[in-house]
């Protein structure tokens, strides 16, 4: 015989699901190094070296910038892009030459790759662009000076030939 309804136990169940995440973490690595680029790089004074560095990894790595041991940071002449993957850095002088580093880490890990930079010293030419100007009316002056003896020569060749040229006058 069963039991009466009311001696059953009853049973509610309430079941709530949510959304589960599972992370997964990865040691960061280079996409792009400055190596990648040019092992050596070498800029005259003056003008402007760009150093590139691409990273992955989860959490997305922090990229930094280093200068021998020192940390770069922004200055009149050294900028970096949005995520520091690129180094600019401009109106190079000589002691920006050196052993550059980008350093990526991330909770995992810390990886670095290198450049080296070398800066050749200035060979007289200045910023303002006097130099250029220079060379430029130096130029100008020679074609014109080689002109004029081209005209003085044709004009004295000319000036020979009819002197002696031969009339036949019957």
């Amino acid at each position: 015989r069963a039991p009466p309804l009311d001696a059953q136990p009853i049973f509610f169940t309430s079941l709530r699901v949510q959304s589960l995440s599972l992370f997964s973490t990865v040691l960061p690595s280079f996409l792009k190094t400055p190596y990648d680029v040019a092992a050596h790089r070498v800029v005259s004074v003056g003008e402007t070296v760009v150093l590139q560095c691409k990273a992955t990894g989860s959490p997305p790595p922090r990229i930094n910038w280093l200068k021998g041991d020192h940390s770069l940071t922004v200055t009149e002449r050294h900028h970096f892009t949005p995520g520091n993957q690129l180094l600019i850095v401009r109106n190079v002088v000589l002691e920006d030459a050196g052993k550059y580093t980008c350093e990526i880490s991330n909770t995992v890990g810390t990886e670095r790759a290198h450049s080296q930079v070398s800066v050749l010293p200035s060979l007289g030419c200045r910023k303002d662009g006097t130099t250029f100007g220079i060379m430029t009316i130096a130029v100008v002056c020679s074609i014109v000076l080689t002109s004029l003896v081209w005209v003085c020569i044709i004009y004295q060749t000319r000036k020979k030939s009819e002197e002696y040229s031969v009339t036949n006058t019957g």
